[in-house]
């Protein structure tokens, strides 16, 4: 069910909403936003694949019931006592939403399947006034919020023929996709993600990257986080950089060796890890490692990983004929995806 005003808050936001119950503060409208947006790119596929006007119209009125209600995310406002933000995941939201129901809306409206211009409009009003004001000034945080920004900053761009906006957010890709994947050439430590004294010395660097003992070509500045975190990172570079190739921004290009050492570093992790469950049948002790891992915890972090590794493959290793073995063994194990937030859907979408 839409509503006008999304509320999501993070820990932080939560405890304090729940310590004061006079406030009358609420968690609404998330997983009703992000569940809504799915089903609509969901039905946008089914209807391009199988022709059948139901799921078009389903998708049809999704997003206009959407675009009719919603009028704000809520993010830097309200604050706690302490000037902590309440709603700190009100920018995710955001950024999650956008890319799933700009690429239905791309779909349906190219695609004669009768959505009016009337609502396309307001559909487009929305994502100016409800999502743009909170992926394009982007953020400092972990990697996947960055690829996230950059993602579907590129995407309502393309959406709304706004040039100004796609090239926003193939800048900001362009700026952070350095600092999310290290390599040799980088230096002694890698990129920060933006100059602020958050990460101005090397020990803000390593702690930012969850305390690796060295940084080696391709790690992922949340591999040390969790397996799923990490994918969501390169999953959202990936799409970012697919979508821009469609518009003649060969990104994929521009990092092609960062970025294909680092799906093939953490494929190969990641299958070192269901080898191993393979093996032993259940999951492994939390004491197990991977060959050549850097950091202190490994951990899986849900089913995320799961998605994020088709679109990349289908790039280098389809189109253009580079060898990615980690990758497409990874890949070949892990098909069909399903749904994964983002990175839903992609071997139905990517793969030959």
């Amino acid at each position: 069910m839409p509503v006008a005003q999304v509320r999501c808050w993070a820990g932080t936001g939560a405890a304090y909403a729940l310590a004061h119950p006079e406030l009358g503060l609420s968690e609404t409208g998330c997983r009703e936003q992000t569940d809504d947006a799915m089903a609509a790119y969901t039905h946008a596929l089914m209807w391009y694949f199988t022709g059948n006007i139901a799921h078009a119209n389903k998708a049809i009125e999704i997003m206009n019931a959407w675009s009719a209600t919603n009028t704000e995310i809520l993010f830097d406002q309200p604050r706690t006592n302490l000037n902590q933000q309440i709603y700190a995941n009100g920018k995710l939201q955001a950024g999650w939403t956008a890319e799933l129901i700009t690429r239905a809306a791309e779909i349906i409206r190219y695609s004669n399947a009768g959505w009016s211009s009337t609502d396309i409009t307001r559909f487009s009003q929305m994502l100016n006034n409800v999502y743009l004001p909170l992926t394009i000034t982007g953020w400092t945080s972990q990697s996947n919020w960055l690829m996230t920004f950059a993602d579907a900053t590129i995407s309502i761009g393309i959406f709304n023929d706004d040039r100004a906006t796609f090239n926003a957010g193939v800048a900001y890709w362009r700026a952070k996709v350095t600092s999310t994947i290290y390599m040799t050439s980088d230096g002694v430590q890698p990129v920060a993600p933006t100059i602020s004294s958050q990460f101005d010395t090397p020990a803000e660097i390593k702690s930012y990257w969850y305390s690796p003992t060295s940084y080696i070509d391709g790690l992922q500045e949340e591999t040390g986080r969790d397996l799923s975190h990490m994918t969501m990172g390169l999953g959202s570079m990936s799409n970012a950089a697919a979508s821009a190739g469609i518009q003649g921004v060969d990104l994929f290009a521009e990092q092609s060796t960062r970025i294909r050492t680092s799906y093939e570093l953490n494929a190969g992790f990641t299958n070192q890890y269901l080898d191993e469950v393979a093996r032993l049948g259940t999951t492994p002790p939390s004491t197990w490692r991977p060959t050549g891992w850097v950091n202190p915890n490994f951990n899986l972090g849900g089913e995320a990983y799961k998605g994020g590794w088709e679109v990349a493959y289908e790039h280098y290793a389809v189109q253009l004929g580079i060898p990615m073995p980690n990758t497409e063994k990874l890949v070949k194990r892990l098909r069909p995806n399903g749904t994964a937030m983002q990175l839903s859907w992609e071997t139905l979408t990517h793969a030959r």
